[in-house]
């Protein structure tokens, strides 16, 4: 009878331990995210709308990104921080997609 207890309260106890580890991983990564997210509206929202990246190619993106950091006149290092966070941003487009259909 106490073997069932015994065998829920290992299972909750390691639910919440992987769920305080998925928050760190999650608060340590998300001032990076944070900070990029505001260069991404700063620089990209002041001019235009924000496109779904999930739209275009990866060749299209690349071309469009080149062109805006030339306009935009982006330093290489925020550049390759924003041609990251949306590369991120167009995986987890893609991936609402697929679970859509």
């Amino acid at each position: 009878m106490r073997r069932p207890f015994r065998l829920a309260n290992i299972l909750v106890l390691g639910l919440v331990l992987s769920s305080l580890g998925i928050q760190a991983v999650t608060a340590s990564a998300d001032p990076v995210s944070k900070e990029t997210r505001k260069l991404y509206l700063a620089k990209c929202a002041k001019c235009h709308k924000l496109y779904p990246p999930e739209n275009y190619s990866v060749t299209e993106w690349q071309d469009w990104m080149l062109k805006m950091k030339r306009k935009s006149k982006l330093k290489d290092e925020a550049y390759e921080r924003l041609l990251e966070y949306t590369h991120r941003l167009r995986e987890v487009g893609l991936e609402k997609k697929k679970t859509a259909h």
